[in-house]
């Protein structure tokens, strides 16, 4: 079985045939020469299969109307989006008006009418194509094309794309007709032709007639029981819309979301029901009549989902339901936003058949669908990472794209595999001796009796704040203790919304090198585990924020194997931790090397709360992951493990002295000690009881745990509380706040120029750096000297060109600098060589047509050209700075709306239209093009596209992308990959509070050399009214 692209799971069922979004491929072929084709129905006139040029055709007699047979219906057969596409043929005419197609999408002849929307037909000819309207404005479009005007027998294509409320209509590649809102939904299309004509020899006729509709997608949901893995419904989000708290109707659930497409119902009872399959139908007069059955719904014919539960969604057996089952929510607090509801659409191919009526099981690298006791279950699948391993190397990173919103796992392959796996029992004294399922950290006698004395610091703060939820304590900064009291930071808001305040946990990140500088964790892996952390943090309002990143380069700390279990803690001797460790900052050590007293390695281990400098670390094994980090993180924050005997005693089944034993959370069951030999499928299936005899119930979900790292996605509440306890709590508890750097980089100077006025392009002449500023409002060049440190310094020249201009680019030839400005409404270009003493120099005009809307230089050597609808040309740039030919024009769906961002060699191409990222080339013959491969998701909003290149203290640039949103003032930042591939994200400034103000909408990169190295900054300018501020990017390497 194929894969199924963009990391979603697509479940088909296909045994019905369906009315609606039906597919449709003309046969012309097979039909017999002068009757009338056998697929079609006649509406008007006369039509027969003749040849033309040895193809068979549907050849028209004045006036004909045919409208094609689709199972046996001629309506209602076209969905939401739908591509129509035929071969038209004219034959020789002596008037070039003499001979036409007619398309119609219709309920009638002189097309399709609902609600006074009257669009009239679409008439096509050889050259072009008119059409016009009525309601709800009269309107009209005509576009004839001068390249395709003939009066011979000529074929042409057409391609008529209806998608998102949008029609396009395409003829030979030639985009003729773009309607950005169409105010129709047609559910069948008809094609006639018309001959007015003094050749009564003259044809007009079409073949290869397709019709391929994409089913309409409604957004679902599918809800899970936290522990138990169990699916409880499948439901339209529309439907959990109307509920008015779901958290008391699905607590302790999870949430995934998906589309369906096709037909489907949902189910005639009230959704508070969904958890009583043994309900009442009642009638009109509201009386029960008997127990409901799902033989009530006759029509249309459903698949039998008591299969695998009683659930609220219907689909037809021809109906698709695509999940995103790599993120997941937490049911009680969702909040149906658009970001939290955007769902990965899939592409590839279907699964055929009702593939649980076969079948029991479904498997992906990451879940298994498998339905037991007449119930679905999501379960984390085992086999995708190392089994077996717990913190010495819970999970692997990946490096994957993300094409919707925190997603970080493998492709799902569709399969078939048993989960049903042959129990190992294993003992709680046994599984005490398996080195490779205990984890490093431990905490000191002292710590241990912290969490024990009810009248500690800390257990008095936790008592405190059992009266707030974890709503009104995500995004404080601390919780004082003064003369006995607690006391809340003053003027604090409470969130009123999960998603409102984020906790910031600002992230040192001290990764150990060899002093050639390799063999240590990439930045793309590091960028990586800490997304996935905050994937699973976010539903507890938990942010890491990479807010310094160092290198160790030393052979001698990077060769040494760091070992715990000694009681020595000598990584903080061997790593100088003392030192390194960066004040304010949760102090991460990424390692290469870590072992047990027993010599097993990969392990990671954090400290505990302690004021001490040997307590104020983490320690990652370079092979561990997310999962990984946020368990160690959970230790750092005061959390012990849910099998802790350590220290403590062990904690009874029955939960009469969870308070006082194993995690001291009354809220997880007691553990005998987790591991890959007692959870399958993430359910336990161990024996171990205790010693009344009675069997033990963990949680193989809880992060603190040693079960599979893909089973481990929760925190309990108690955890959680005590998490912010200790972190409301740093000040007394380990002596120091956390002090969190949230702008992109350090504020070196703010600019107020006039309005209009933005940094656009820096370039560098001998010794000198100089900045060029560009007035929207007036076409206005100002040069700029920059000063050693980044600051805009004094104006060195100024000119006013012709009104209307757009800034264009810089690119550089020998020596020579050069800018370009162009007026898109008439396709004026010019050309400005700078001078060598920085001032602007002669420009050169040039005329290269209308109809373009933006433009943008690359590799020094293209001028690229953007249409306003859809096109692309390209020009080369001569060595002497002129514009020279045109290589390149093409008519590409590329348009002024898609952003491009240039780089040496490399493009970015961004669409906000779908909010995905792609990789893009200039091709040897100078086209413009997509890279094959996956695109990446960045999500919509952003209006500024900028390559920023980071410099480390090294002189290394480090690929760097940033994202503007000049409506909200969001930035994000995104590392590059070595194919130059958008890859993570690392930097989110509303998840900190960095986000600048509205308004801002360019951002500018350049270097200046201060003397003894480069150092790379970055203007951000305000066009409208003329501000700019200015930032130092290399404060965090």
């Amino acid at each position: 079985m194929k894969y199924i692209s963009f990391y979603t799971i697509l479940v088909v069922f296909s045994i019905f045939t369906l009315v609606n979004a039906q597919n449709f491929q003309d046969n012309v072929t097979n039909e017999i020469m002068g009757e009338f084709p056998s697929q079609w129905d006649l509406v008007a006139g006369m039509a027969t299969v003749d040849q033309q040029d040895g193809y068979k055709f549907i050849n028209f007699s004045h006036g004909s109307i045919i409208k094609p047979i689709i199972n046996e219906q001629t309506d209602n057969y076209l969905s939401d989006d739908f591509t129509v596409e035929f071969d038209m043929f004219f034959g020789l005419t002596s008037s070039i008006y003499g001979q036409r197609v007619e398309i119609r999408f219709w309920d009638g002849i002189y097309g399709y009418r609902q609600d006074d929307i009257v669009y009239k037909p679409i008439i096509l000819k050889r050259d072009g194509l008119e059409t016009s309207w009525e309601h709800p404005q009269p309107g009209h479009a005509k576009n004839y094309l001068n390249e395709l005007h003939t009066l011979e027998p000529v074929w042409r294509h057409v391609k008529i794309e209806c998608k998102t409320g949008k029609l396009k209509i395409y003829l030979d590649e030639h985009l003729v007709l773009n309607i950005p809102r169409f105010k129709m939904q047609p559910t069948m299309v008809s094609i006639g032709g018309k001959i007015n004509d003094s050749r009564h020899d003259a044809k007009v006729g079409f073949t290869n007639f397709s019709i391929v509709s994409t089913p309409k997608e409604t957004k679902i949901a599918m809800i899970v029981d936290r522990k138990t893995n169990k699916v409880l419904d499948i439901n339209t989000v529309a439907n959990l819309q109307k509920l008015p708290d779901l958290r008391l109707i699905y607590p302790n659930t999870k949430t995934y979301f998906g589309t369906i497409s096709g037909n489907h119902e949902v189910r005639p009872y009230e959704f508070s029901d969904v958890k009583k399959p043994d309900i009442n139908i009642q009638n009109t007069d509201n009386q029960t009549v008997r127990p409901y059955e799902f033989s009530d719904i006759k029509k249309p014919q459903f698949i039998d989902i008591n299969t695998y539960g009683r659930y609220t969604l219907l689909p037809e057996k021809e109906a698709q339901m695509v999940f995103n089952f790599e993120k997941e929510f937490i049911t009680e607090n969702l909040r149906f936003d658009s970001s939290e509801l955007y769902v990965i659409k899939t592409s590839g191919n279907t699964l055929p058949g009702n593939y649980f009526e076969t079948k029991t099981s479904l498997q992906t690298p990451t879940k298994t669908l498998t339905v037991k006791d007449n119930f679905l279950y999501v379960l984390p699948n085992q086999d995708a990472e190392h089994i077996g391993e717990t913190e010495k190397n819970l999970e692997t990173n990946t490096n994957t794209n993300i094409n919707a919103p925190s997603i970080s796992t493998n492709t799902p392959v569709l399969g078939n595999t048993d989960p049903n796996i042959q129990e190992n029992i294993i003992s709680s004294s046994q599984n005490q001796n398996m080195a490779d399922d205990t984890c490093g950290a431990v905490p000191t006698e002292a710590q241990i009796q912290i969490l024990a004395d009810s009248s500690s610091l800390f257990n008095k703060r936790l008592k405190f704040l059992e009266n707030f939820t974890v709503e009104d304590l995500r995004g404080l900064p601390t919780v004082q203790y003064i003369d006995g009291q607690f006391i809340l930071p003053q003027q604090v808001r409470f969130s009123t919304s999960p998603t409102e305040n984020y906790t910031i946990i600002p992230i040192a990140a001290h990764i150990l090198r060899l002093s050639n500088r390799q063999g240590g964790l990439s930045l793309e892996d590091l960028y990586a585990s800490v997304n996935r952390a905050n994937e699973l943090f976010d539903k507890y309002g938990v942010y890491l924020h990479l807010d310094k990143i160092s290198f160790i380069d030393n052979d001698e700390m990077f060769n040494t194997s760091l070992v715990f279990g000694d009681d020595v803690d000598e990584e903080v001797e061997v790593l100088n931790i003392p030192n390194n460790n960066i004040e304010g900052k949760l102090n991460i050590y990424f390692v290469k090397n870590t072992k047990d007293v027993n010599n097993k390695s990969g392990w990671s281990w954090s400290s505990f709360p302690s004021e001490s400098i040997r307590d104020q670390h983490i320690i990652m094994n370079n092979a561990a992951g997310g999962t990984v980090l946020v368990h160690e993180i959970g230790h750092w924050f005061n959390l012990l493990h849910t099998h802790e005997v350590d220290r403590t005693s062990l904690e009874n089944i029955n939960g009469d002295n969870c308070s006082t034993a194993g995690d001291y959370c009354c809220d997880t069951p007691a553990d005998p000690g987790l591991n890959s030999t007692v959870v399958k499928n993430c359910i336990y299936t161990g024996a171990a009881t205790d010693s009344s005899n009675n069997s033990y119930n963990p949680d193989p979900t809880n992060f603190m745990s040693y079960a599979p790292s893909l089973c481990k996605n929760v925190f309990s509440d108690d955890q959680i509380k005590r998490m912010y306890t200790a972190y409301l709590g740093m000040e007394e508890d380990r002596g120091y706040r956390f002090e969190v750097n949230g702008g992109i980089g350090q504020n070196i100077q703010t600019a107020s120029l006039s309005p209009g006025w933005k940094a656009v392009e820096h370039f560098e002449i001998g010794n000198k750096t100089y900045m060029a500023c560009f007035n929207d409002t007036t076409s206005e060049i100002a040069i700029h000297e920059l000063r050693k440190h980044g600051q805009l310094g004094s104006k060195m020249d100024y000119k006013d060109y012709t009104s209307n201009m757009s800034f264009v680019g810089a690119f550089r030839k020998g020596l020579n600098n050069y800018l370009v400005l162009m007026n898109y409404s008439n396709g004026e270009l010019g050309i400005i060589k700078l001078n060598s003493n920085g001032t602007l120099g002669a420009a050169q005009p040039y005329q290269v047509g209308f109809g373009w809307g933006s433009a943008f230089i690359n590799a020094n050597k293209y001028l690229v050209l953007f249409k306003r609808e859809a096109g692309t040309a390209t020009y080369t740039l001569n060595a002497d700075g002129r514009l020279g030919e045109k290589i390149a024009e093409n008519q590409h769906y590329y348009n002024s709306s898609h952003i491009v961002e240039s780089f040496g060699q490399n493009m970015i191409f961004y669409n906000p239209n779908d909010g995905y990222a792609r990789k893009a080339s200039i091709n040897q013959t100078g086209i413009f093009n997509l890279m094959t491969g996956d695109p990446t998701f960045v999500d919509n909003n952003w209006t500024t596209v900028t390559y920023a290149p980071i410099l480390n203290n090294y002189g290394q640039k480090i690929p760097n992308i940033i994202f503007l949103d000049k409506n909200s003032g969001q930035i994000m930042q995104y590392n590059l990959t070595e194919n130059w591939k958008i890859g993570e994200n690392w930097y989110n400034s509303s998840k900190i509070n960095g986000n600048i103000e509205p308004g801002f909408d360019t951002i500018t990169p350049y270097d200046v050399f201060d003397g003894n190295r480069y150092r790379n900054y970055v203007m951000i300018s305000n066009s409208t009214t003329g501000k700019i501020l200015t930032y130092h990017l290399n404060n965090n390497l």
